[in-house]
């Protein structure tokens, strides 16, 4: 069995596509996931299941999620090893963890133009690329920079979701506890 970290897409943020965490513990277990745990009101969620096939599964949580509760919402999913690798691949790990962020890619980008990335950058900003994920360390915070979620869907051509360092850990420490169970 592997266990799994999701991620919603823009739920309950600012107030938009509200949803109970319960509710999302409910909708998950109704596919038959175990495990299931969530975190804060985030639309983060851990499990584990049989599947292995990310893509799929996260089809199958979009598509239940669309007729209950009736969210059109998009579905990033990494295993707990991901998850790992992503934390401990940190580029910017002797920085203050409060000022990192990452943004979670649907897919691997094509080609990544990093100068326009260069050029959107306010001062002291950092980022780092690495397969389905964009490190980012923001010293200003992530509501000032120009490096946001919508600029990289954009500019990549590809879903994307961003999460805090903190929320980052917590997940990958919840799916640890699922996995050594």
């Amino acid at each position: 069995m592997t266990t799994f970290v999701s991620m919603l897409r823009g739920v309950n943020v600012a107030g938009h596509k509200r949803l109970k965490m319960s509710e999302l513990a409910g909708t998950y277990a109704s596919l038959g996931l175990d495990n299931v745990r969530t975190y804060v009101q985030s639309g983060n969620a851990v499990f584990s299941c049989d599947s292995a096939d990310e893509s799929s599964l996260a089809q199958r949580i979009e598509k239940q999620l669309k007729i209950r509760p009736g969210l059109d919402v998009t579905i990033f999913i990494r295993t707990t090893n991901e998850l790992g690798t992503l934390v401990a691949r940190n580029p910017f790990a002797r920085k203050d963890e409060s000022r990192l962020h990452v943004i979670f890619l649907y897919t691997k980008p094509g080609r990544i133009p990093t100068d326009k990335i260069d050029s959107a950058r306010g001062m002291g900003e950092e980022f780092a690329i690495s397969d389905r994920e964009v490190y980012l360390f923001l010293p200003g915070g992530y509501g000032r920079t120009k490096l946001s979620n919508g600029f990289f869907e954009k500019l990549l051509n590809v879903r994307a979701t961003t999460s805090n360092w903190n929320t980052v850990t917590a997940l990958l420490n919840m799916a640890k506890e699922i996995a050594n169970r």
